[in-house]
């Protein structure tokens, strides 16, 4: 599993190809365990619980992705890192706050809509924009 996650996080190999990786990985585990065509009953298991998704690795490792969802403007392409609330929430502004030139007015497009996530009415990007940082990737290794 290891070899397949390196080469998804640093060789940047497409999820399709890092299941199909992961896919060979058993085979090969596969192959390697049989005695005379045999299993053992443990190893019948170990083959069962062997992931078929680079997602499943990613949890196993537990190197998941650190997302900021920004909301950008359709207009400018400006975007808007969200503020947390204590519930968890992202707030996002109504409408664009890019100023092209001091003293200018700000652009003021919309930028959100209203949708309604366990039960509360909340701001969600009409344009969302999803973010991973680095630091953030090299936090995990």
């Amino acid at each position: 599993m290891f070899p397949v996650i390196v080469l998804n996080v640093f060789g940047h190999l497409a999820r399709p190809l890092c299941n199909f990786a992961l896919r060979i990985l058993k085979c090969l585990l596969q192959c390697a365990l049989e005695n005379d065509g045999n299993l053992t009953d443990s190893h019948k298991r170990l083959l069962k619980d062997f992931p078929a998704d680079i997602q499943s690795v990613h949890k196993a490792f537990d190197i998941e992705p650190t997302i900021t969802i920004y909301a950008a403007c359709p207009k400018c392409c400006f975007t808007h890192k969200p503020t947390h609330t204590k519930s968890g929430i992202d707030i996002y502004p109504s409408r664009c706050q890019y100023v092209r030139y001091k003293g200018h007015r700000n652009c003021g497009v919309r930028i959100t809509k209203q949708t309604v996530q366990n039960g509360l009415s909340i701001r969600t990007p009409i344009r969302p924009f999803a973010y991973h940082s680095f630091p953030a990737l090299s936090l995990g290794w």
